[in-house]
């Protein structure tokens, strides 16, 4: 279905993990037209990597020993999802 759509027209696009030829992985955004000339597919890959790294260490991480109970519920919960 996602190659239809493609083939179809849709632009994909999103982040992937590539290996570079020095062996070292890095995140990547791409984003993909199908057809730019008839049969040809063009894909442009733009190196995220330390951008993925800086937003990864701004999220908090919630303690695995917090117990549920002070977990928020839809009651207790602010109007934002940073906002415990």
């Amino acid at each position: 279905m996602v190659w239809k759509n493609f083939l179809n027209g849709e632009i994909l696009n999103g982040l992937m993990k590539n290996r570079r030829r020095d062996g070292t992985v890095i995140t990547g955004s791409f984003n993909s037209k199908s057809n730019i000339l008839p049969g040809l597919h063009m894909c442009v890959i733009t190196d995220v990597s330390e951008a993925a790294i800086r937003f990864s260490a701004s999220i908090p991480v919630i303690s695995r020993k917090k117990t549920l109970s002070t977990v928020p519920t839809p009651t207790t919960r602010r109007h934002c999802w940073h906002c415990f």
